[in-house]
């Protein structure tokens, strides 16, 4: 099998090597006037517009990271349109394989490939596909990194995959959590391609960042999660240094079972997200703290009134902690007109006294019903 692997490498011819950035601009630089006018055409003909397609739009915001979404959204929406036109004009040249000989220097240049990686020799394919296989997990998963990383986008080892590995019965389609996995952890037996693939993209940029070293760890620390659904809200955490280690993925579980988020990445206000946690953090929440009461009640919060709160706490000499630990959740949801309604009208200062509120806290009470709550505390008195 390592002659064969060798051979196969050793035939391939030099093209194979990958050109980088200076090279590719210096071969396109020298090019006639005409090549890149005759290029925009083609790039023009495949760009996907708003008005006659809807590129992605409700899928592909979950791929991104949560930080992204407060940039510009024109940006982000031409950063789709980009990957859009990769995914087109890859799709075309899978299907038909007169396009890709009659376009393969476009689509070497819009992909980022080598022309002999877009339209290959029928050996190459069908050799890449027979050792592939034959091979092992990890043989398969470090061969296939040899070939996929020619690709400079993910559009482009994708296409590439689809080339070359679209036999391997275990990989099924490509993913971007297996596109990472391949790329920047070292594969192991343990775990198979099918698996991987699964495990949402976000759960496998935040196990890597935390310092996991293979596939074997990366199942390990995630096997009591919930790693097959959108993990964007726990790889936030790991952006923001909330969690700092693959051992602090444990206060994750707080999260009661029933509390899932139902809502769509692209409905959160992620900028919001990351403004309440620098809050907590600024105010002296330890960060466990921070997980723990986010996770419990994700969204619920607004970093602009719990601002006001912490320094009506402050203004009163009320111990925080104690607060916390006796309202719990309910701190971070009730109203600061509640709160403030309960310690300057009522002058209850104490933990205790507001824990006997809480159903007050809780409720949809108006605020302008305080009075009649007075009369009665009066009466009860």
């Amino acid at each position: 099998m390592t002659k064969l692997i060798h051979t196969f490498k050793k035939r391939l011819p030099e093209e194979i090597d990958y050109l980088d950035d200076h090279q590719r601009g210096r071969e396109y630089k020298s090019g006639s006037a005409n090549s890149n006018v005759a290029y925009r055409r083609f790039r023009a003909s495949h760009f996907p517009s708003p008005q006659r397609e809807k590129y992605r739009s409700t899928t592909d915001s979950d791929y991104l990271a949560p930080n992204d979404s407060c940039g510009s959204v024109r940006l982000t929406e031409l950063r789709m349109a980009i990957r859009q036109y990769r995914e087109n004009i890859s799709n075309a040249a899978l299907a038909d394989i007169t396009f890709a000989r009659t376009n393969k220097i476009f689509l070497a240049r819009a992909l980022s490939l080598p022309e002999i990686l877009v339209s290959p020799p029928v050996w190459i394919a069908r050799l890449a596909k027979i050792i592939g296989l034959l091979l092992p997990t990890t043989a398969q998963a470090n061969f296939a990194k040899e070939i996929l990383g020619k690709g400079k986008t993910y559009e482009s080892r994708e296409f590439l995959f689809r080339r070359y590995f679209v036999l391997f019965n275990s990989w099924g389609s490509y993913s971007e959590s297996l596109d990472y996995a391949l790329m920047k952890i070292p594969p192991s037996n343990s775990l198979s391609f099918t698996d991987l693939k699964r495990i949402d993209i976000h759960w496998v940029r935040l196990a890597h960042r935390l310092g996991i070293k293979n596939w074997s760890e990366l199942e390990l620390a995630l096997k009591e999660h919930d790693r097959f659904r959108s993990g964007r809200f726990e790889e936030l955490l790991v952006n923001q240094g909330v969690i700092k280690s693959i051992s602090e993925l444990v206060w994750l579980l707080s999260r009661p079972k029933d509390r899932y988020f139902n809502r769509r990445p692209e409905d959160i206000d992620w900028c919001a997200a990351i403004d309440l946690m620098n809050q907590l953090t600024n105010n002296g929440v330890s960060r466990e703290a921070i997980t723990k009461i986010l996770v419990s009640a994700p969204y619920d919060f607004n970093a602009i009134q719990l601002s006001e709160k912490f320094d009506l706490l402050k203004r009163h000499s009320i111990n925080r902690d104690d607060v916390f630990s006796q309202l719990g959740p309910l701190f971070w949801k009730i109203s600061h007109e509640k709160l403030e309604f309960l310690i300057n009208d009522l002058g209850f200062t104490s933990p205790s006294h507001l824990v006997a509120f809480k159903d007050f806290l809780n409720c949809n009470t108006d605020l302008d019903e305080k009075t009649l709550l007075l009369y009665r505390l009066l009466i009860c008195t």
